[in-house]
């Protein structure tokens, strides 16, 4: 009896979970042979939590179970409880398709529920069960674009801040207090978010608040401490990472200096040189109004070259040499994508269709190419045959359609 695939889910490091803490759902499908499409990841609904679906790449392996070799992707959900409680989540549903019985088969597996449960952390400045925020090794930073010390009226002075933390996402991060300058004016900026930036072997999440403050005034001025507090996962207790105030010294702009009125004569030498300045400036326009009326030539000119490369890179013949060159030097996975693109502009739904639509021996080197991609086949895959194949095909296709370039939409001998 053939093997079935099937899914299975854990939650990852569960322990003295808190509210607004990530949680790791790893959730693995298992096919016999190779995939021959990715299974379909769906997000869940699980009430007073967000889940998220993180765009990484899958993890890929092969495991022999009871003698049977599966294929295996898996990808990571990251849940924030953002309750007390235990939290039931739901089997999931994943659509997939492998190769099993010499043909391929399209499947629906689930996982088995799992649950973890979310208790609530310690304020060590109060005692109360409050969380802000909660993350691993936060760190504030701040930097000014200028000297606060040779400041003057009418100048800008702008301040970043930038809160960095491990283990959470950016958009979880809550807002700076920045506070109010009295005597200046203050302008916020949109918050900047990043998130898997490369730090010490692992990544963090990133947000930068960026206020600009307008010198309004003279004097002293104090831009207020900054506070941020936050739940360190590592020793499970409240923190508060803090930013110094810091004092700016504004002195008065340098007062304009006047301007004596001009003589009869320096007033007379100013009109002669505006008359020589009008001569030059009729000269101007007159070659202007020359160029003006040649001016469409090199723009239709420039629409016919656009237009011209256009139809050439959107050719049938452009299009599949460009495959061919893919085929013949690119890695693996790209080869399959390009096939697959291809199969989609030939008018087949599946690169399976496509492939049936062929002879034989090049449906056998697709599911070479598949077994090799998706099933840890330690067999080579033959480029160039592929390459000579896809392009035979395609012309003798181009040969017998007498003008038609893509098959029936609804085929009824091709297989879907």
């Amino acid at each position: 009896m053939a093997a079935d695939p099937f899914a299975r889910a854990r939650i990852e490091d569960a322990k003295a979970v808190v509210p607004g803490q990530q949680v790791h759902l790893t959730v693995e499908v298992l096919a016999p042979n190779y995939f021959t499409s990715p299974p379909q990841f769906p997000l869940f609904d699980l009430p007073d939590a967000m889940v998220t679906l993180p765009e990484e790449r899958a993890r890929t392996a092969v495991q022999s179970i009871d003698g049977t070799q599966y294929s295996m992707i898996a990808h990571t959900y990251l849940i924030v409880p953002q309750a007390t409680g235990t939290f039931d989540v739901p089997p999931i549903r994943i659509e997939l398709g492998y190769f099993g019985d010499g043909v391929p088969v399209e499947a629906v597996t689930a996982t088995q529920p799992v649950s973890f449960t979310v208790a609530t952390g310690t304020n060590v400045a109060d005692g109360s069960t409050a969380v802000e925020f909660a993350a691993r090794r936060l760190e504030v930073t701040q930097t000014f674009d200028r000297d606060q010390d040779r400041l003057k009226t009418g100048d800008t002075l702008v301040r970043t801040i930038s809160v960095t933390a491990a283990d959470t996402q950016s958009m979880l991060m809550p807002p700076v207090n920045l506070g109010v300058v009295d005597g200046l004016h203050q302008y916020v900026k949109q918050p900047a978010l990043a998130d898997n930036i490369a730090q010490d072997r692992g990544t963090v999440s990133r947000r930068t608040e960026t206020i600009a403050y307008t010198m309004t005034a003279a004097g002293s001025f104090m831009l207020p401490e900054i506070n941020y507090p936050w739940f360190d996962i590592n020793s499970h207790m409240s923190a508060v990472a803090s930013l110094p105030a810091r004092t700016i010294l504004v002195s008065p702009a340098p007062a304009a200096t006047g301007i004596a009125p001009a003589s009869h004569r320096e007033i007379r030498d100013v009109l002669e040189e505006r008359r020589a300045v009008a001569i030059w400036i009729l000269g101007i326009l007159l070659v202007v109004s020359v160029c003006w009326r040649a001016r469409d030539l090199p723009e239709k000119i420039a629409e016919m070259t656009r237009n011209g490369l256009a139809r050439i890179s959107q050719s049938r013949r452009y299009r599949l040499r460009r495959l061919k060159s893919t085929i013949a030097s690119a890695d693996l996975p790209k080869v399959y994508a390009a096939l697959q693109q291809w199969s989609r502009s030939e008018g087949y739904h599946t690169l399976h269709a496509w492939a049936n639509a062929h002879q034989p021996e090049l449906r056998g080197h697709i599911q070479a190419l598949e077994a090799r991609l998706f099933g840890g086949s330690p067999n080579d895959v033959d480029r160039k045959r592929i390459a000579a194949l896809v392009a035979r095909r395609q012309t003798q296709l181009f040969v017998r359609s007498s003008g038609r370039h893509l098959p029936a939409l609804n085929p009824t001998s091709k297989p879907r």
